[in-house]
């Protein structure tokens, strides 16, 4: 959450939206504290591109997961061609070098 949401939320006085606010910061700290040990570890046996695409593709899996099971959104045809195509960049980058 940003900073300006952060003083609008606390500025209309209202105690659950900063409680809110305060959730979710410390939900983003939580998961600091795990990516940046992970990062390192990780960066022993694969490639910053790697944990990146990994990252990528764990989120928007339990995003989607998430926006369909909870927000009742419906699968799209766009949206099964753009994770595919997501997919296919994953695996470009696991692959390694083209021509190598």
């Amino acid at each position: 959450m940003s900073v300006p949401v952060y003083h609008s939320a606390s500025a209309c006085g209202d105690p659950a939206a900063t409680g809110q606010v305060a959730a979710r910061w410390g939900i983003a700290f939580f998961e600091y504290c795990l990516a940046v040990p992970a990062n390192r570890y990780g960066a022993h046996v694969y490639t910053v591109a790697e944990l990146k695409t990994m990252q990528e593709v764990i989120t928007l899996t339990v995003f989607a997961i998430f926006s369909i099971r909870y927000l009742g959104e419906k699968i799209t045809l766009d949206h099964v061609i753009g994770f595919a195509l997501i997919c296919a960049g994953a695996f470009f980058v696991f692959r390694g070098p083209l021509g190598g």
